[in-house]
This record gives C-alpha cells, structure tokens and sequence, in this order.
C-alpha cells in the first residue's frame, strides 16, 4: 500500500463539510483508516494556523485513525521557501 500526504486544504474541506467537495469529508472521516499517510510539519503549521483548537484535535483524532502515519517533522527546504516567496511578489 502507498503512503500518501494530503493537502492542507482536503483537511479543511473535510472538517468543515464544504458541499462543493464532498470527496474531502469522506477522505478524511471514512477512507484514512484505509490509508498509510505522511504528514509534513509544513502541513501541521499550516492546520494550526488556520483551524480552531477544537478543528485541530478533531483533524488529529481522524489522522489517528489511519493505518499507519509517518510525522516529518522537517522544515521545508530553504530552495523551496525561497521559490514560493518569489511567486507572491
């Protein structure tokens, strides 16, 4: 079985049940026990940043429930950071 990362915003989508993309409530609350999932440390900034404390333990309590979670707890390469804040200006 592959392992997989999700984007911070299929989180979001999921908790917050947004009806135009139902896919990601059922993704995060009904398939991630079927999945072996990896979740960068940009990724839980990003979800602390934009959820309540109450969304965030409900996100982490879903992600429990995965087969198997790989936590990278990694920065984002400089590279990375650096090319991203070029495409904002």
């Amino acid at each position: 079985m592959s392992l997989i990362s999700l984007d911070t915003n299929e989180f979001i989508f999921g908790l917050r049940e947004d009806v135009s993309r139902p896919a990601c409530e059922i993704l995060v609350f009904d398939k991630l026990s079927e999945l072996r999932i990896h979740l960068p440390l940009q990724i839980l900034l990003e979800l602390q940043h934009n959820l309540t404390d109450e969304e965030t333990r409900r996100v982490l309590l879903a992600v429990m429930k995965a087969k198997a979670v790989t936590w990278d707890y990694a920065p984002a390469p400089c590279a990375n950071l650096a090319a991203a804040r070029r495409e904002e200006r």
